[in-house]
């Protein structure tokens, strides 16, 4: 019997005491109280007014409710300055924005210095090199971080964002500037580079692996020269990964092209930077 009234006390004190604090909550300055909860509650004349919006928006796509019709027509699609870049490129589901923008930036001059009805980057080369980069930014963080608790800020961060496929204009000018560039039809997209979710997330979760063993290490005393040496080892197992994914970058290729007039060019042979060197022809 003095269990049960015990037991009976203390639920009666959490609830008195969750209570005194929800009311102190509604007391406090800046908190949204109950009274100013039921001031926001639409007036009969109101819901009136929202019933239509409401139904439209709840069973339809905003972006087409919202637009306005007429705005259409009005539209002036001709421009004074309009460049021939040949035909469109598409990054379909993936985060590649920035590259294809980059490299489309940079095709212009091949198409007209080589006269082609267009030309295309192989934007999975380039972006197989990104990911390569990304994945040696992570880990050189984790072996910055090494000595600092899991918690801490910045290693939540990196953790928590490992890689990804986002970039910026800079970071495709280095790219390029290092690994050089090749053709569309030597290096093709590929399933996984056209949908990089699932990809992404496994070479994800293979970073955090690595990055937990070279914590690992470091609280166990290996020396920051080994633990480059490891690092060194993990790299060549997400190069693997990304070769699976996406075929192994070409270190030498041959090109060919057929210009607008239908002639067919002499096969030469290139590295990416040397086909950057001499066929794009600009400076980054």
């Amino acid at each position: 019997m003095k269990r049960i009234l015990f037991y009976f006390l203390n639920v009666l004190f959490f609830f008195l005491f969750t209570y005194n604090i929800i009311q102190a909550q509604q007391n406090v300055d800046g908190m949204i109280s109950a009274d100013f909860a039921k001031k926001c509650r639409l007036s009969d004349e109101e819901t009136l007014q929202y019933r239509a919006m409401l139904n439209a928006v709840t069973n339809g796509d905003i972006r087409q409710l919202a637009l306005n019709r007429e705005n259409i027509g009005k539209l002036d699609h001709f421009y004074a300055v309009q460049l021939d870049v040949g035909n469109i490129t598409d990054q379909k589901s993936t985060g590649r924005c920035w590259l294809f923008t980059g490299l489309n930036v940079l095709r212009r001059n091949v198409i007209k210095n080589y006269n082609l009805k267009s030309f295309e980057f192989s934007e999975s080369y380039s972006f197989f090199w990104d990911q390569f980069e990304k994945a040696n930014m992570f880990l050189e963080g984790i072996l910055e971080t090494r000595d600092k608790k899991m918690d801490d800020r910045k290693v939540e961060w990196l953790f928590k964002n490992a890689i990804g496929d986002g970039g910026v204009w800079n970071m495709m000018v280095s790219i390029v500037e290092k690994y050089g560039v090749v053709p569309k039809e030597i290096m093709p997209d590929s399933k996984q580079s056209e949908s990089t979710s699932m990809m992404r997330r496994l070479i994800k979760r293979k970073l955090r692996e690595q990055g937990l063993i070279l914590r690992r290490m470091n609280e166990n005393g290996t020396k920051l020269s080994s633990l480059r040496k490891e690092k060194e080892n993990m790299l060549s197992e997400i190069y693997r990964m990304l070769v699976i994914c996406f075929g192994e970058p070409p270190a030498q290729f041959t090109w060919r092209y057929e210009d607008k007039d239908g002639k067919l060019s002499e096969p030469k042979t290139y590295t990416p930077i040397e086909f950057f060197n001499a066929v794009v022809e600009t400076d980054l």
